[in-house]
């Protein structure tokens, strides 16, 4: 049979045999192509030496003439991801939905405010903000973050207002993401995407099950990424298969998705009912003409590695002469030094001078001050100084000058940031395809207010959205912004102390609903007997009268 082009097949040109045929011929090719790309790009290699860097294994295995060498680590790649990730992620976001001009009508304004509803509660639902963790960690160590989604069938909600699957997130990792064409940034351009996934056989024989494939036969396979991570050479590669799963579109834009293993179909070719692939990729830092971004470890890597060297050697320095050593001349010594406290030593040279300590070379103090000169401006020129942080802050800065402090930091970390809200937009888009989709049972979703009512995703089939991402303040030092503020309004008489105490964070002033009822309670008081004292006042001038 000739070769077909999948990028113009639909389920209706081929049959079902035929396409599953093709798809599972091409599915093997295009994981090995994939691999063979990223061993070319030196990712096989880079990409775990950046991973054990920033986990803290810096140093190789010892060798003989190295056995004795100190191997200290001293962590500024992790501290410094861990600041920026932080950095980026230090925002509320909310995703707002709205109906584009032209568009009007009440079914409309109706599907934006259930997507704005449903954003919020899938946003909890399936934990985004440990998600965007995962990935933006990922992003930081290897350039690439990428997100996906895909649809659970097996998951039943019971209760009042029952309805079965759910939507799930996960963070894959780039070395286990494949493209059609690396060389195309977006992924939603990609003419297919594949993911590998290490499952047990067990989850993969069940899955074959459920989609009516009795004819298989799965064997364990070793993991071909076994040297990428110290989990991995422990997963019990016995009990596990490397799971394909490729998305790709028909001529008509459906997305289309199939899984296989070892050689065989265990999903076939499936609509998903989208025309958005489910993933969405970032850049840590653009890489030109590429999908994988620049890591932000991979200009740390030297800079580690001289600071845990230098460090090391004035280790070894200390190490080879706290204990001095002791020169002694022939026939000098006729005992065995112990280095016990109060110890004898007799000298039987002729001059008395047969036993002597050496003196060590002095350490250099260039070798410590060239650390700090090397480990502060790392910080500087990465982004990750102590402003950034928050180390510079007192509770007596104004919220001007914090804010203004900030923002001077947060500059090295802007395009980070604006390309992870841009990713957050398409995210959400990918949300709503599969709430119009997917959501056809009767889905109980709550809105600002907390009035609950019943939705069906699909009844919003067809109509064009808008979406914004709404970003509001939440940095860690918000608290002491707003602490400063309200002091600032409380000394000028803008407010007054209940009003400054009603606005205070719950976690600077964690007694501060008992505290407001003392203070109201005791202002009552104070308001009851100024009122009491004015009547007495007026009675007592009437009877003068």
């Amino acid at each position: 049979m000739p070769e077909m082009n999948l990028q113009n097949m639909d389920l209706v040109t081929l049959s079902k045999q035929d396409l599953a045929h093709h798809v599972l011929m091409e599915l093997n090719n295009q994981y090995q192509a994939g691999r063979l790309y990223q061993n070319q790009m030196g990712f096989g290699q880079t990409w775990p030496e950046y991973e054990n860097m920033k986990v803290g294994k810096q140093w190789p295995d010892s060798t003989p003439k190295t056995r004795h060498l100190p191997r200290p680590v001293f962590n500024i790649i992790e501290l410094i991801v861990h600041h920026k990730t932080a950095s980026v992620l230090n925002e509320n976001i909310k995703m707002l939905f709205s109906v584009p001009v032209g568009d009007e009508g009440p079914l409309a304004y109706e599907a934006a405010d259930s997507c704005t509803d449903f954003s919020r509660a899938l946003w909890d639902q399936i934990n985004q903000a440990d998600l965007n963790k995962q990935v933006m960690d990922m992003a930081a160590t290897t350039g690439t973050g990428i997100w996906h989604y895909y649809w659970d069938a097996d998951y039943f909600k019971p209760g009042h207002h029952k309805y079965a699957g759910r939507l799930v997130g996960e963070s894959i990792d780039p070395v286990n993401c494949f493209f059609g064409n690396p060389q195309i940034r977006n992924v939603q351009e990609q003419p297919w995407v594949l993911i590998a996934s290490r499952e047990r056989v067990e989850q993969v024989k069940k899955r074959a099950r459920q989609n009516g494939l009795t004819d298989y036969l799965v064997a364990a396979e070793p993991n071909p990424n076994s040297s990428y991570y110290e989990a991995a050479r422990l997963e019990g590669g016995e009990d596990y298969v490397t799971l394909l799963t490729r998305y790709w579109r028909d001529e008509t834009g459906k997305v289309l998705f199939a899984q296989s293993t070892s050689g065989q179909m265990i999903t076939p070719p499936t609509d998903t009912g989208l025309t958005l692939y489910p993933l969405e990729v970032m850049n840590w830092k653009i890489r030109k003409r590429s999908i994988y971004g620049v890591s932000e470890v991979e200009g740390l890597v030297p800079n580690q590695r001289s600071i845990n060297f230098l460090m090391a050697m004035l280790l070894l320095s200390v190490q080879d002469t706290a204990w001095p050593k002791v020169l002694v001349k022939p026939g000098a010594l006729n005992q065995v030094l112990t280095n016990m406290p109060g110890e004898i030593v007799v000298d039987n040279s002729p001059l008395g001078d047969g036993i002597r300590y050496m003196s060590p070379a002095p350490i250099s103090g260039q070798a410590l001050s060239l650390v700090e000169k090397v480990y502060e401006l790392t910080r500087n020129v990465v982004g990750a100084s102590e402003i950034i942080t928050g180390e510079n802050f007192t509770s007596q800065m104004s919220g001007a000058a914090i804010i203004a402090m900030q923002k001077a930091a947060s500059i090295p970390v802007e395009q980070i940031k604006k390309r992870f809200l841009r990713s957050l937009v398409n995210i959400g888009h990918i949300w709503e395809e599969f709430f119009k989709a997917k959501y056809g049972l009767a889905l109980p979703l709550a809105g600002e207010k907390q009035k609950s009512r019943l939705v069906r995703g699909t009844n919003y089939a067809g109509i064009p959205l808008d979406l914004k991402v709404e970003v509001g303040a939440s940095a860690d030092y918000s608290e002491a912004l707003m602490m400063a503020n309200l002091e600032n309004f409380l000394s000028q008489g803008h407010i007054t102390f209940e009003e400054a105490l009603e606005f205070m964070p719950d976690n600077v002033v964690p007694f501060k609903h008992d505290l407001l009822a003392k203070v109201q309670e005791r202002n009552l008081a104070k308001s009851m007997m100024a009122q009491e004292m004015a009547a007495s006042q007026q009675s007592t001038q009437g009877i003068l009268e």
